[in-house]
């Protein structure tokens, strides 16, 4: 505070202890450090994981298909495909668990392709063919005429969802059919309909 010519007559000085508020301000970036450091570690496990799962079941998926192409009986076929199923629903699994690591960190990518939706539907088909064929569910499919004959998309990500939903439709029907109806709306490719008791 200053007198009427200017000259300082008083000052008011604060202080403030900050002590604890940097103690905790660096126990908190530490404690951020390390969670980073785990999610790190978390990713990178996921993935050397995903990886050495996938390389046995790419081999018994593989010679299961080998199997398939040889003379079987009838009972033994159904084993085998049976077997080439639960391999990719297992390889199916392992990725979803990446996947899911990734959009926990941010860090999912498309991988966006040129593909064949028609394709994707009947490979999807294929995959749960035999659990349907189980419980004597009859799959159908339908695509409007005004689907593109290739989207852009990530395929083996497309997959994935229609595989999720086709076998949540199968696991939750007990009879009847399960059709699976594609249609363009807005650039989405969208539909599964299911229908018995």
């Amino acid at each position: 505070m200053k007198n009427r010519d200017g000259s300082l007559a008083c000052f008011v000085a604060v202080f403030e202890d900050m002590t604890e508020a940097k103690r905790a301000e660096g126990t908190l970036r530490e404690a951020l450090g390390r969670a980073e450091a785990g999610d790190r570690a978390k990713s990178q496990f996921l993935a050397t994981m995903s990886h050495e799962v996938r390389t046995p079941l790419n081999g018994i998926i593989g010679f299961t298909s080998l199997l398939l192409e040889t003379q079987l009986t009838p009972e033994q076929e159904e084993y085998i495909q049976i077997i080439r199923t639960s391999g990719e629903a297992l390889i199916q699994l392992t990725g979803d668990i990446l996947d899911f690591a990734h959009i926990e960190s941010g860090s999912l990518k498309l991988d966006l392709r040129p593909c064949n939706p028609r394709a994707c539907i009947e490979e999807t088909l294929d995959l749960i063919a035999v659990q349907a064929a189980r419980k004597r569910i009859e799959l159908l499919h339908w695509v409007d005429d005004d689907v593109p004959a290739v989207i852009l998309a990530d395929e083996a990500r497309l997959k994935q969802v229609l595989v999720n939903l086709a076998g949540n439709a199968v696991k939750f029907t007990e009879a009847g059919e399960i059709e699976m109806m594609v249609k363009a709306e807005k650039g989405s490719v969208s539909g599964i309909r299911r229908s018995g008791s």
